[in-house]
């Protein structure tokens, strides 16, 4: 992973008696923690992982950074959206799983911003020109009327990097998540538009190499098995696994703690919740990523089926199997990290 300017490693130990020699390490490359990393942080705290003979560590870095380290077989696998942008790119990887698919932005502007409107002229921080929140955004926009080439578009990074430059005044607005804009909020900042109302956005929970699916297609389906138990959990178990979210959110229980934790499901339509995509729901990511593409100037390497894109063999048949064991996510309750 040369070349990084940072990287943070998050190592979640095994749980148990079972010794950690006889655990693989899974290395997941993540963008981003908090409540992006409940599913990981439950299965591991539960033992999902254990029982299936791996112990996962988490490495947060940029989602070029990611894609390098798993290709050069220092990681397993990538969380992150824009790698459905990248797989149309030419990289050689497939989506097993989905976190969610409805935009999660909240574009939040200065006090004296009326309503989005008023973007007109104004400056708005974005990822970049290839990134979900920029071409959200857009959508928002033209869909509210707005020509989006009349708004200055400013590239900050992140969604922290876009929450500090609009805090220092550097830009008029800018497209967060719930939590941030949040604290956004609480600095008289308003929220002018939310992007989930208009556009879908695909947040992926598992992307894999090809060639790893096709050498170890047994192990990539224990993998996706562990890690689906504890979705079930998320959505089964809703009481239990807010308290996830706020040990990971680092937020107490209040009223916005839990307007953003229904906001964070709300993202997740019924088939998402299952961590798959409808047949219209896969095409219709694909054209969004085709779109944003585009804009970017980035060419597209394969044609873009669903098939090109897409794997969701795995979860069905974990989907299958933990329905047939008759396991139920209800009996697991929240226990404090150690």
């Amino acid at each position: 992973m040369a070349g990084c300017a940072l990287v943070i490693i998050f190592l979640f130990l095994p749980i148990g008696s079972l010794s950690a020699q006889t655990l693989k390490t899974v290395r997941m490359m993540t963008p981003t923690i908090g409540v992006n990393v409940l599913v990981y942080e439950a299965a591991n705290r539960f033992g999902f992982y254990r029982q299936e003979g791996f112990t996962i560590e988490l490495i947060r870095a940029p989602l070029g950074t990611s894609i390098q380290a798993v290709l050069g077989g220092s990681a397993d696998y990538v969380r992150h959206g824009s790698a459905v942008g990248a797989i149309l790119g030419g990289v050689p990887f497939k989506a097993l799983a989905v976190d969610t698919d409805r935009s999660p932005h909240y574009i939040i502007g200065r006090r004296d911003l009326a309503n989005i409107q008023d973007l007109v002229g104004r400056t708005l921080a974005i990822d970049d020109l290839a990134g979900s929140a920029y071409w959200a955004t857009r959508e928002t926009l033209s869909r509210n009327g707005i020509n989006p080439d009349k708004v200055n578009f400013r590239r900050m990074g992140g969604p922290e990097l876009r929450l500090q430059a609009l805090l220092a005044g550097v830009v008029d607005a800018a497209p967060l998540n719930f939590v941030l804009s949040g604290r956004a909020r609480e600095n008289n900042f308003k929220v002018l538009a939310y992007t989930g109302d208009f556009v879908s956005d695909v947040q992926l929970m598992v992307a894999a190499p090809t060639d790893k699916i096709k050498r170890s297609p047994e192990e990539v389906y224990k993998f996706i098995k562990a890690t689906l138990k504890a979705r079930k959990f998320q959505f089964e178990n809703e009481p239990e696994a807010y308290k996830f979210y706020l040990e990971l959110e680092r937020l107490s229980d209040n009223k916005f703690a839990k307007e953003g934790w229904e906001a964070r499901l709300k993202g997740s339509s019924p088939e998402a919740r299952l961590a798959m995509l409808s047949n219209a729901g896969m095409l219709e990511s694909i054209v969004t990523w085709k779109e944003q593409m585009a804009l970017a100037g980035r060419p597209l390497k394969i044609e873009g089926r669903a098939e090109d894109v897409y794997d969701f063999s795995f979860a069905k048949r974990a989907h299958e199997e933990i329905k047939a064991e008759g396991w139920d996510a209800k009996k697991y309750k929240y226990t404090p990290k150690k």
